[in-house]
């Protein structure tokens, strides 16, 4: 594993604020009976999100051809 410093005030290179937005551009329109449904709707969406190899695999490439020029 690679610690690799992001840049203060740099949300577009934090990986999680990504997939906060899928999260919540999936969640969005869903409409849920209960706080335990809503929970585990999160959970299913968020690790269907952070599961998917193209995801991480394109961030990995910005980051680090970001991180050349430094």
């Amino acid at each position: 594993m690679n610690l690799i410093f992001l840049p203060p005030s740099s949300p577009h290179l934090n990986p999680l604020e990504k997939v906060w937005d899928f999260l919540k551009w999936i969640i969005v329109p869903i409409i849920v009976q209960n706080e335990d449904e809503f929970f585990e709707l999160l959970k299913d969406t968020f690790d269907r999100i952070t599961n998917r190899i193209s995801f991480a695999k394109k961030w990995c490439q910005k980051l680090l051809s970001l991180h050349k020029l430094f």
